[in-house]
């Protein structure tokens, strides 16, 4: 079977500027690494600073036609209400580089790091966050404007919520502040909201939007009416409680998604089923829920959609080629069943460091050696880019 994508549909990678830049040390994150709060140093990561005109050469020579990538906060604006005009400017380099490429921009505004001043107010549980925020993107968007393609605001609105408010494995390192928890999502909506409206006003015909990582959640039993009753609310909070927050206000929405979840009573952890194949992260792997997040989001927000992340941990790169096979046979199939997809790109570029889980887990189709900083391309990083090249695939050959 031949799996094809439309003509122009977009297809590359991502990164993250604390995952892959190094040294970014007027951030929250940062300064948890340096307390010992996080358990791993994020350091010099992959220092894509300095490193990043050869990694778009390497992008644009493995077939990419478009790049995203983030621009840190805590570096524009280190202290309140000053911004550093030499970092403006750096990030102004960075996206001429992209451009000179050829390289289709999405430019995240904000990817989980917040500056220090900023976390030491209260963060985005604080009075007055939303009108905060909006003041670094007003500062921002107008150097970047000629360079940007798509703008995301905030990137996985719901993932610090879980894993810094109720798990506590990330700043600020509560447990169990499910009110928190929603201020915090709600509190970026609004902040979602100004920034839509502002880089709207500062830059006519702009195409503006956010990322969420969509969970599958799946009754073991779909007869089950606690089950399903349990997999709906946990749905609607989240995937959709940002989406439904902001309402109209995004041109398109990014979608990411890693992981089915499975119900019994309770939410089952990744892995904890038998048979299910899984990546080195443990997370089940599950391309039908690749299909299933994608047309229901589709059908509840009728908004062009973006694949923004979609990748594997896999270190001996044994699964990867299969795993971005599968996922685009059920993206194709979502395609086909009506969703407006229009491009795909998968996590990550380079191997980076993976937040609480530090350097162990290797999700880049480019392998990074983080003592030489040397990159090299992985087989299925090929295998991406003959999909790329055909804008499609043959299903048994790719098998």
């Amino acid at each position: 079977m031949r799996v094809d994508f439309p003509d122009g549909f977009i297809w590359g990678a991502a990164t993250a500027a604390h995952q892959v830049e190094g040294n970014n040390v007027h951030s929250d994150w940062w300064r948890a690494e340096t307390l010992g709060t996080v358990k791993f140093p994020s350091g010099a990561a992959c220092e894509q600073y300095t490193r990043y005109e050869a990694d778009f050469d390497l992008a644009r020579e493995l077939g990419h036609n478009a790049h995203r990538l983030s621009i840190e906060w805590a570096r524009i604006e280190p202290e309140p209400g000053v911004f550093d005009e030499a970092e403006i400017a750096h990030y102004v380099d960075v996206l001429k580089a992209l451009k000179e490429r050829g390289l289709t921009s999405f430019v995240t505004l904000h990817h989980f790091t917040n500056p220090v001043w900023f976390a030491e107010r209260g963060g985005w549980t604080a009075h007055g966050a939303p009108e905060l925020f909006e003041r670094y993107v007003r500062r921002i968007v107008e150097p970047l404007a000629p360079y940007v393609d798509y703008w995301l605001t905030f990137n996985e609105p719901t993932t610090v919520p879980l894993e810094g408010y109720l798990m506590g494995e990330w700043p600020p390192h509560k447990r169990a502040a499910l009110l928190s928890a929603r201020r915090f999502i709600d509190t970026q909506a609004a902040a979602h909201i100004l920034a839509y409206r502002a880089i709207h006003e500062l830059v006519p015909g702009a195409t503006v939007g956010y990322t969420v990582m969509f969970l599958n959640w799946r009754p073991l039993n779909p007869r089950s009416v606690w089950q399903r009753f349990l997999a709906r609310r946990l749905e609607r909070f989240s995937n959709y409680r940002f989406g439904d927050a902001v309402g109209e206000a995004t041109d398109l929405i990014g979608l990411q998604y890693y992981v089915t979840l499975r119900l019994g009573l309770l939410p089952r952890l990744p892995g904890s089923i038998e048979g299910i194949p899984r990546s080195d992260m443990g997370w089940d792997i599950d391309a039908e829920g690749l299909y299933d997040v994608t047309l229901a989001t589709w059908k509840r927000y009728g908004k062009p959609i973006y694949i923004t992340e979609n990748g594997v941990a896999d270190a001996w790169d044994t699964r990867r080629e299969s795993f971005i096979v599968t996922h685009l046979t059920e993206l194709r199939r979502a395609m086909d069943a009506g969703a407006d997809v229009r491009g795909y790109l998968y996590w990550s570029f380079l191997d980076n460091f993976e937040w609480a889980h530090g350097y162990a887990p290797r999700f880049g189709l480019v392998e990074v050696d983080y003592e030489t900083q040397e990159r090299t391309p992985r087989g299925s990083a090929l295998a991406y880019r003959k999909i790329i090249t055909e804008n499609g695939f043959d299903t048994e050959q790719r098998a």
